[in-house]
């Protein structure tokens, strides 16, 4: 069964709503009689920020864990500090640094944009579920995503980074019938 959860968008409203929207699906998930244990958080690109925002608040919560989790590019550092963000801002035929600026600002509204629900490299995952990664060496969030592994190593968590050289930013979901799509899937599943 999959299940896809709508959240509130940042221009609909600023954190926490979205993060707020993640944690009532997946209670109500839980709810529904479905254990923790069975549910896989899936997301792309600022979703995927969003699974590892919600994974940080269960953990903060001390909430049961998913089987594991699973994000395609995932937007980790809103701060936008790395500097792949501008060595490959050419390259990334997807995402810019204008856009997720402006993007950045308005999903964080007046909280700290390095607080670990907005900036998800920022928290702690000690007890974390097990991670699947998937990114492009050639997307502007290749660097957070690369020192994000060090993040998940220091708390122990088992995580797998699967990078591809030349495919655009989260590929699986924005390429269609190529066969770079289909290994991606592979590995999901």
């Amino acid at each position: 069964m999959v299940i896809s959860a709508k959240y509130t968008t940042a221009i609909n409203a600023p954190y926490p709503a979205a993060v707020d929207d993640a944690e009532a699906a997946y209670e109500a998930l839980r709810a529904s009689g479905v254990a923790a244990d069975r549910i896989v958080l899936a997301g792309t690109s600022a979703g995927g920020g969003l699974v590892l925002a919600l994974l940080h608040r269960l953990l903060a919560k001390q909430r049961p864990m998913p089987a594991c989790a699973v994000t395609l590019s995932p937007w980790l550092d809103l701060n936008m500090s790395y500097p792949s963000v501008d060595e490959l801002s050419a390259q990334d035929v997807i995402l810019s640094r204008a856009w997720t600026t402006r993007a950045a600002k308005m999903y964080a509204g007046q909280t700290a944009i390095n607080a670990p629900e907005i900036s998800p490299e920022n928290g702690s995952f000690e007890g974390a579920p097990p991670n699947l990664i998937l990114y492009s060496k050639v997307e502007i969030f290749r660097d957070e995503i690369e020192s994000f592994a060090n993040v998940l190593h220091r708390f122990g968590v088992e995580a797998e980074f699967h990078a591809h050289n030349v495919a655009p930013h989260a590929w699986p979901m924005v390429v269609e019938d190529a066969p770079e799509t289909e290994e991606a899937f592979r590995l999901i599943a």
